[in-house]
């Protein structure tokens, strides 16, 4: 059985840099994680702020 998860987080303006390096930093080690077959961020471009991970 394939588990899939969505999250998204929105920053609040002052703080989207802090938030965007923070994010960033937990892609990498991720896929390293038992069972972890897809770990994805995306950040919109049109909602600064806005990031959605996805997982499988």
């Amino acid at each position: 059985m394939e588990l899939r998860i969505v999250a998204s987080i929105q920053a609040k303006p002052e703080h989207v840099d802090a938030v965007a390096q923070v994010v960033k930093k937990v892609v990498a080690p991720s896929p390293a994680e038992a069972g972890t077959l897809q770990y994805d961020l995306h950040e919109s471009l049109e909602a600064p702020g806005t990031f959605v991970f996805f997982e499988r």
